[in-house]
């Protein structure tokens, strides 16, 4: 028997390497964070998206948002429940639920922007055509056109005069527009450091930022102003907006991390203390509350405040647009509350170098609900079969849960919708072993749930193709010639460098022997390749391949079929 096993010890020869991978194969391999992958790997449907975090102290409460193509947004309006956005050559109209009503289209360089509500007029600062246009706020057309100094950029009425500054380079200018006439002052009223500066005004005073914040009150005759003293502070505008009486503007700066208000003369009437980078402010119609955007490096862009106490009632961040945690504000103005006073919108916008991408965020005005949900995942009962994800949203009946199953750098999805009663399944084939993960969105009444995970093993398997033989007799393969008797062998699913125990069998008298077993590794698509170059005629042999499993998959075991040579 001893000289028996040692001629079978040498019958078998390996098409694949016998060593393990050498050592640039195995720095590859650990690269990677595991063996590697023959070819992409789907599962599923929909996209992998991370879960945002939130800065120190900030609830879970997402904003829900909605990408809209705009390209250049330079100046943002909301006025009577609706949002306007000069944008490139447009201005756009958003309503008070977030929807796009209306795009006017045909004005170059749209930039600064003001509404009179006694003309139901919107005036557009064409800064790239010289000129200021009125539109009819009805109709969406332009019915009067001013030229004017050269580059106009931001606007403001008093009474029947519409200001505006003016200039092409750095330094500029505050022209006006008698609007009674249409007669248009071309000559400087007031020289500015900067053409783009920003105006507002109330009933009789007019605010100018340039470097400063600065304000005259304003009287006219026969359509022209006459400015009185001249009141400024060493400040650093951003955004200029006014209270809901109208009688104090309040002046965002990012330099000073919050809001300053100050009546006509500029004397200060309080100060807003808020997040880094404030960006927006908007009133409640009551007085009693105010909502803050920003442009935080992390956190809540969205605020809503007491105007008692000045204390957080809500906070929502903006989830990214690109996957880019912490790129994403409001912009400059672009908040609003809407009618009912239940919904903030805002206009968000993150920036990649110099292209940017805009949505409209909804956020809810009260406190949200938390939200929760759970996951349970049944594994499969064999490679190739699915594993069944249950998952449950109390409290949230018919609602869309994102699963993710991870492992490593593999990743797949699939969206789950909730029935009444908040349970939603499905059934998902699963390649690798993986983290199944469930994350439930919130809504404009609801916290987002905190992700929940459950660990799922998936099995591999082998397949086994014997080489082509004369003839099959009651379970054995009968070979004419030796060099057909040939293996080939998947080892599923498909990876590179997967260590192969083979082990070759024969068969004497009522037994199964077995030679010592040797050490192999799949290729790059999968597969061991092993052939006989010794077989003793009438001898049944077959051949054992075992896979002890890995952070992948589990192990898995698969013996040949019997063969013989004739």
């Amino acid at each position: 028997m001893k000289r028996a096993t040692r001629v079978v010890l040498g019958a078998l020869l390996v098409a694949a390497a016998l060593v393990a991978p050498d050592s640039a194969a195995q720095a590859s391999t650990s690269a990677a964070g595991g063996p590697q992958f023959s070819m992409t790997t789907s599962v599923g449907i929909g996209h992998f998206s991370a879960v945002d975090s939130e800065s120190e102290g900030d609830s879970r409460y997402h904003a829900l948002v909605t990408p809209v193509p705009f390209t250049d947004v330079r100046f943002v309006l909301p006025y009577d429940h609706r949002m306007y956005v000069a944008d490139a050559d447009s201005v756009h109209v958003i309503n008070d639920q977030g929807d796009i009503e209306r795009s006017i289209t045909g004005l170059p360089g749209a930039e600064g922007l003001v509404a009179n509500a006694d003309t139901n007029t919107l005036y557009v600062a064409e800064s790239a055509a010289s000129r200021v246009v009125a539109i009819d706020l009805t109709t969406g057309e332009v019915t009067v056109t001013y030229d004017v100094a050269p580059c106009p950029h931001h606007l403001a009425i008093i009474g029947t005069l519409l200001f505006y500054t003016a200039g092409c380079d750095s330094s500029g200018s505050i022209g006006h527009i008698d609007l009674g006439t249409g007669a248009v002052s071309l000559a400087a009223d007031q020289s500015l450091s900067q053409g783009d500066a920003l105006l507002a005004a109330t009933s009789d005073t007019l605010f100018v930022a340039d470097d400063r914040l600065r304000s005259w009150t304003m009287s006219s005759l026969d359509g022209v102003p006459t400015y009185g003293s001249e009141s400024d502070g060493s400040y650093f505008p951003h955004v200029l907006s006014l209270t809901p009486h109208g009688d104090d503007v309040v002046l965002i700066d990012s330099g000073i991390n919050g809001y300053g208000l100050y009546r006509s003369d500029l004397g200060a009437d309080g100060f807003i203390d808020t997040v880094s980078f404030p960006t927006a402010v908007a009133w409640s119609s009551d007085g009693t509350h105010l909502a803050g955007g920003s442009d935080t490096p992390r956190g809540s862009a969205i605020r809503v405040l007491s105007s008692v106490d000045y204390s957080v009632g809500v906070r929502a961040s903006i989830p990214s647009l690109k996957g880019l945690e912490g790129n994403q504000a409001v912009v400059a103005g672009a908040l609003m509350y809407s009618s009912d006073e239940s919904v903030l919108v805002a206009l968000a916008r993150e920036c990649v170098g110099s292209v940017c991408t805009y949505a409209i965020a909804r956020a809810s005005t009260s406190t949200p609900l938390p939200s929760s949900v759970t996951v349970h995942v049944s594994p499969p009962t064999a490679y190739g079969r699915p594993s069944h994800i249950e998952v449950h949203s109390p409290g949230r009946p018919n609602v869309r849960v994102l699963v993710t199953a991870t492992n490593g750098s593999w990743h797949a999805s699939r969206d789950i919708m909730t029935n009444s009663a908040g349970v939603g399944s499905v059934d998902l084939v699963l390649p690798f072993s993986a983290v199944v993960t469930a994350h439930l969105s919130g809504d404009l009444g609801h916290e987002d749930a905190s992700p929940v995970s459950a660990s799922v093993r998936v099995p591999s398997a082998f397949t086994v193709t014997l080489g082509r033989g004369a003839y099959l007799l009651r379970g054995l393969l009968h070979y004419s010639k030796l060099s057909d008797m040939r293996q080939h062998v998947l080892l599923s699913p498909r990876m590179k460098s997967r260590m192969v125990s083979v082990t070759l069998m024969y068969h004497v008298g009522a037994k199964w022997l077995s030679t010592k077993p040797f050490t192999i590794y799949t290729d790059s698509n999968g597969y061991v390749n092993t052939v006989m170059k010794q077989a003793r005629r009438s001898i049944a042999y077959r051949i054992k391949y075992s896979f002890a499993g890995d952070a992948w998959n589990t192990g898995t075991s698969r013996t040949s079929g019997a063969f013989v040579l004739n």
